[in-house]
């Protein structure tokens, strides 16, 4: 299980903590808009840091890291002699350049080392990872793997399923990062919710918190708002507790993200800082919960399961709805109700045991808390497209004396 105060297991006695909800971005931008304004922007977008871009020199990231620290952001810098120039041959001078440049900076998050390794990389990633923390770094060593609709081919193993297996013990990550890009041209990737669910299963197997990449480009479709909010509230269901977007520049004139070539805001900017301010809002809760069950009802994915029937809590059969269950350190029960359907809104009737004497719903915008009214064993409530709702339950038991 992913432990509520999320200190991740690494090579060092001080590991790395996670401390605010991680949100972040792929593809910032480019090093002659490497100014304080600009990253102004990013911190107005309600994001927390700064994700991999590349070819910023070693001043460049300097710099960069100067402006986050300013405007209240961390960054993970891109440094090729963490990337390319590496041999464990020649011992770790590019490590220890890479530490004197960055380390001590107050924005660094962490250093990006790959993304969406093939298995024959995972040896030489788990080195580095390792020399990393021999040679003192204190900070987020970052790499993203494949989704699970990679080939055999891309993976280097027959299975998705082993390609992570193999990922988590021969690297031993800090994190455990993916991307998946469900949002086709007229469709949905059939195995999204596969993909969470074996995600998660690996991160609580390991003890590491779960990212995910979600589609903010024009890579099958451009995303509506309320498909955004649904990529997003469904990861926070299965207890991911990091979400990032691709991209937030556009990769060319005319690509869909969230500010275009110029730099200049697009529909998705404002449409990502409103979802951004609930990820900051609810994740403050939601790195305390520890990730206890997933559940499905409608027509079930791939990989899914529905509630069994001496839950607390017990949905509607036929309607597309997604369960999360957590619990608290003290053992307080959480649920988040995600619609997953990304078009239509929809009233859902939530029936409770008998056990549950209360249930109190937490604003994801606001945090502020309301009691539910309970009649006839349950309560209403409108899920709008996409849309997640979070949950408190309070139980009472009356066990008999013994005699």
């Amino acid at each position: 299980m992913i432990t509520s105060i999320l200190l991740i297991a690494c090579f060092s006695d001080k590991p790395w903590l996670l401390d605010d909800f991680p949100i972040g971005f792929w593809w910032g931008p480019p090093p002659h808009k490497n100014k304080l304004e600009t990253w102004q922007s990013v911190a107005d977008a309600n994001f927390t840091f700064v994700g991999p871009r590349g070819w910023y020199s070693v001043k460049e990231n300097k710099r960069m890291l100067d402006f986050c620290r300013q405007v209240g952001l961390k960054a993970i810098v891109v440094d090729e002699r963490l990337r390319l120039r590496f041999d464990p041959k020649k011992g770790d001078s590019g490590i220890d350049g890479v530490l004197e440049d960055y380390e001590n900076h107050p924005a660094l998050y962490g250093y990006f080392l790959d993304d969406e390794p093939n298995y024959h990389s995972f040896a030489r990633l788990g080195r580095i990872h390792a020399r990393l923390r021999k040679r003192g770094s204190k900070h987020l060593h970052y790499i993203n793997v494949f989704p699970c609709y990679a080939s055999p081919k891309q993976l280097g193993t027959p299975t998705y399923d082993e390609y992570i297996k193999k990922y988590m013990k021969m690297v031993r990550p800090s994190v455990l990062s993916y991307d998946h890009y469900a949002l086709k041209k007229k469709s949905d990737q059939p195995d999204y919710f596969e993909n969470l669910s074996i995600i998660r299963k690996y991160a609580l197997k390991n003890n590491v918190p779960a990212w995910n990449i979600i589609q903010a480009h024009d890579g099958g479709r451009v995303p509506t708002y309320d498909e955004m909010r649904w990529q997003v509230h469904t990861s926070l269901a299965y207890g991911i507790k990091g979400i990032l977007y691709f991209t937030y520049w556009a990769t060319a004139k005319g690509k869909a993200a969230i500010v275009d070539f110029e730099g200049k805001p697009t529909m998705q900017y404002n449409n990502v800082k409103r979802i951004n301010r609930e990820i900051k809002t609810i994740g403050k809760l939601l790195l305390t919960l520890d990730s206890i069950a997933v559940y499905h009802t409608g027509l079930i994915p791939t990989g899914c399961t529905t509630p069994p029937s001496d839950l607390a809590i017990q949905l509607p059969s036929n309607r597309p709805l997604v369960l999360g269950c957590f619990e608290d350190p003290k053992g307080v029960e959480y649920f988040m109700l995600v619609n997953r359907n990304h078009q239509q809104k929809q009233t859902v009737r939530v029936s409770v045991k008998a056990h549950v004497v209360g249930i109190t719903e937490i604003n994801t915008t606001t945090a502020s808390e309301s009691a539910k009214t309970l009649q006839g064993g349950g309560f209403k409530t409108l899920l709008s497209a996409g849309q997640g709702r979070m949950f408190r339950l309070k139980s009472q038991f009356d066990y008999p004396e013994p005699k």
